[in-house]
């Protein structure tokens, strides 16, 4: 939070100005007394300073200026009143000040400059900006942040906060004013660097954008950004938004290329869109730096399958089981029985049994192959019914594959 200054000068001002009700001072004679300096931020007495004294319907009871000391006075009927303070080249300060029957209250009031008045407002418009932002009503805090930096143009923080806001809402033309105008002021500031990089990059100023990573933190920096433009791509996918996901899948690459789940969420896209080629050369990318990478090696042994290189497909399917054997499995059966539905019976006999191989004991697999050999083979196609029957008696298929039994 910033601090109005000079906040020790505005609180003795304030201190001594109460909220009472109202006087009825006309119709009774003067039996208290309201005297005071008025003085600057500098402690310096001002002379000829207008002080007003106004009712409660505010009404001016009694008006003088302040003599060569600063000093003023005034006999009053006791009561509630607003006091007025001005003098030219500073900003009016009003207060409610009350007044009891023999009294004499004295009052040290300071005047600001309109300059440092000017200031106080906007710090005053920042806070409540920055306790909006906090509650998360971002269209006050916009408000508020934007009558601070009209009020105070030197105002650092108010710029800062403007540009971070205007990114929430979207607005990265906006957010690009905003923090070129912060970092004017602070140009070394490294948390304003880092907003003007997503500004400059959300507004597509490639240039800008890396020129900002580079001065904030060099190939390091950019490998931080890197996965943040990463996250933004898996957020879009996730939402369906596909051609947002992978412009920032590409997006982070270009800014780290050794950034293999990039590369692999790359492949998924483009594999889903059809594009084998495209899809095996970013799994491969994503391999060669990630060997481990388990979506980059699922879409490498998709491709291969897909284009019905088994040779190559099954090296790949056995590197990914490697890493997740139960999903591999599944993998390998599903593309199984899609072939089997298409009637490329070879290419599911050969998957099938691979399946068998690994995991001898798996239902689905006995179902898919026994039908293969329904009409080739009736020795085969009893043997791996039953063996489907005997595993998984519950299964939704075996009255069907009972049903062909009994004609075997």
């Amino acid at each position: 939070m910033l601090r109005t200054a000079p906040s020790r000068l505005l609180a003795a001002a304030f201190a001594v100005l109460l909220v009472f009700g109202p006087t009825t001072w006309a119709e009774e004679k003067p039996d208290a007394e309201l005297t005071g300096v008025v003085k600057n931020a500098a402690g310096e007495e001002l002379r000829d300073a207008k002080v007003e004294v106004m009712d409660s319907e505010g009404a001016v009871v009694a008006e003088a200026e302040t003599d060569r000391k600063g000093e003023f006075e005034f006999e009053l009927v006791a009561g509630a009143y607003q006091a007025r303070f001005s003098a030219e080249g500073y900003t009016p300060f009003v207060g409610e000040v009350q007044l009891e029957s023999e009294m004499k209250q004295e009052l040290a009031v300071t005047l600001l400059d309109e300059a440092t008045g000017r200031r106080n407002r906007a710090i005053e418009a920042y806070n409540a900006g920055a306790q909006a932002h906090r509650n998360k009503d971002f269209d006050t805090a916009m408000v508020k942040f934007k009558e601070s930096v009209e009020l105070e143009p030197t105002l650092a923080p108010p710029f800062l906060a403007l540009a971070d806001v205007h990114l929430q809402r979207g607005e990265s033309a906006e957010a690009v004013a905003a923090i070129e105008a912060f970092l004017k002021l602070e140009p070394e500031d490294e948390q304003g660097k880092k907003l003007a990089f997503e500004a400059y990059r959300r507004a597509g100023d490639t240039e800008k954008a890396e020129a900002m990573a580079a001065e904030i933190g060099g190939e390091d920096m950019s490998k931080d950004l890197a996965v943040g433009i990463y996250n933004e791509g898996a957020v879009a996918s996730q939402s369906g938004d596909y051609e947002t996901a992978l412009a920032k899948f590409r997006q982070a690459v270009e800014m780290d290329p050794s950034l293999a789940q990039a590369n692999a969420g790359i492949a998924a896209l483009l594999y889903n869109q059809e594009d084998l080629e495209g899809a095996l050369a970013a799994a491969q990318k994503s391999i060669s730096v990630d060997p481990k990478n388990q979506q980059a090696l699922r879409i490498q042994f998709l491709v291969y399958d897909g284009i019905g290189d088994y040779e190559k497909g099954m090296p790949a399917w056995e590197a990914y089981r490697a890493l997740d054997e139960a999903g591999a499995i599944q993998l390998l059966y599903t593309r199984a029985d899609m072939e089997f539905q298409a009637g490329e019976i070879g290419a599911a006999r050969v998957a099938l049994n691979k399946v068998l191989e690994v995991q001898p004991d798996y239902p689905r697999a006995h179902y898919t192959l026994g039908l293969t050999y329904t009409g080739t083979d009736p020795a085969k196609a009893k043997e791996h019914l039953q063996k489907f029957i005997e595993l998984a008696p519950e299964d939704p298929e075996v009255e069907t594959a009972k049903e062909i039994l009994s004609y075997l």
